[in-house]
């Protein structure tokens, strides 16, 4: 009853990604071509029931169909925002390497915060037992704290790693009236459709 006003002057959501059942494709495109590793099509496009990422066709109930929506806003405000809708399949076996990689991602960010813990105690141990005296090379705690930078800086290279690894969300790169252009496909895709 007292909902507030919404913002005339707040940006749409940019873009979403949900998971779609099969009868709400009903009425789309299905003619795309392939450009330059960018998928090129009509809104809303349906892209064939074959993995985005690898280019398997989808057989298994453990796939998932994605509906991936764009809005842009236009020059001229009194013009409602552009959208496009592109409807695309993920295989079971690209879902679960992306469920690896970042249970990779978050077992490195496990390690990154110990070792960081380990250095900062062996750190303030060195700190408190030397009060008065000069660090020596030798002192074990320095040999600690110098392993523990370097993991910490290993923890932080694998998480970076294991992120590039995940499958990223195609992307709308360009797009005029009704006909856009999308990056994403994997390598196998882009060889299948060019």
């Amino acid at each position: 009853m007292n909902t507030p006003q919404e913002n005339p002057y707040a940006s749409p959501q940019v873009d979403e990604f949900v998971e779609v059942l099969p009868d709400s494709e009903e009425g789309t495109n299905k003619e795309f071509e392939m450009r330059i590793g960018k998928i090129v099509g009509e809104s809303p496009l349906s892209l064939p029931k074959v993995c985005l990422y690898c280019a398997s066709d989808i057989e298994d109930d453990y796939s998932l169909r994605r509906c991936a929506k764009y809005q842009r806003l236009r020059l001229l405000e009194a013009l409602p925002p552009v959208s496009f809708q592109l409807f695309y399949s993920t295989c079971s076996r690209c879902l679960a390497k992306a469920a690896d990689w970042r249970r990779g991602r978050r077992k490195a960010w496990y390690f990154t915060g110990f070792t960081a813990i380990v250095g900062a105690a062996a750190f303030a141990t060195m700190i408190a037992l030397s009060p008065g005296r000069e660090v020596a090379p030798q002192d074990p705690w320095l040999y600690v704290c110098f392993t523990s930078g370097i993991a910490v800086i290993g923890g932080f290279f694998r998480v970076l790693y294991c992120e590039s690894q995940l499958p990223k969300f195609p992307e709308l790169n360009s797009y005029d009236e009704d006909t856009f252009a999308v990056s994403g496909a994997g390598w196998k895709f882009i060889q299948r459709y060019r």
